[in-house]
């Protein structure tokens, strides 16, 4: 199995997708609408938000949430990625105005 196999959706949800699709987009047509007003976001907002978007869209989407229902260490550290990882990273990119820009 390659990588890419395990980077496929297991089963495919997509609302999902379109969440963490819909979310990326408005936080970078926001960013690039804030720059544009003299006011960047700054680089390490950028990456924490999109990071959370990524550790939240993993553990949904790929082989990962195969894994995680037959064993249960992996099905707890998914817990722990999608109820503490994910929302801290997106909450510290405070994107609440940058996304409001990007509407």
């Amino acid at each position: 199995m390659t990588v890419l196999n395990w980077l496929l959706p297991w089963e495919f949800s997509p609302s999902v997708l379109l969440c963490c699709a819909a979310a990326a987009a408005l936080f970078w047509r926001g960013s690039r609408t804030e720059h544009r007003a003299g006011r960047p976001v700054h680089g390490l907002r950028q990456t924490a938000f999109y990071l959370g978007i990524v550790v939240l869209y993993v553990p949904l989407q790929t082989h990962y949430d195969y894994l995680a229902q037959h064993m249960f260490w992996i099905h707890r550290l998914q817990h722990l990625l999608l109820h503490h990882v994910g929302p801290v990273l997106v909450a510290l990119a405070v994107p609440w105005t940058v996304m409001a820009a990007g509407l």
